[in-house]
């Protein structure tokens, strides 16, 4: 059975979803921890989505439409997040979705380069 190209990305979505929906979460303070948490999770979210495009189809608008995809996504997991006791929404939150998922591609980028190469 050959697993959807857009299985993994819609679970891990609806994974970080859940995990920000989890009101008051008692989470270790680090300073500046969180942002690096949310750096990982929209730069693997971004990495998926990638994939998930037909190789032939991976242009660079295409890179450039996960890039702005996967930020709007970060952009409505701050919204909702206004709405969870505990959580707030914060534009510093959404400037490490957007930065993970510009350096989720850099390193997808890095990772394909051999593939390219094979080409």
């Amino acid at each position: 059975m050959r697993v959807p190209r857009w299985l993994p990305v819609t679970l891990w979505a609806a994974l970080v979803f859940t995990l920000t929906s989890i009101p008051n979460p008692s989470l270790p303070a680090i300073a500046g921890g969180d942002k690096v948490v949310h750096a990982i999770m929209y730069g693997i979210l971004a990495s998926l989505a990638l994939y998930a495009w037909p190789p032939r189809r991976r242009r660079p608008a295409t890179w450039l439409a996960v890039l702005v995809g996967v930020a709007a996504i970060g952009a409505a997991d701050e919204w909702h997040q206004h709405y969870i006791p505990g959580r707030s929404a914060d534009m510093r939150d959404w400037m490490a979705d957007a930065v993970g998922a510009l350096i989720g591609l850099a390193l997808t980028w890095i990772v394909m380069a051999p593939r390219r190469r094979e080409s």
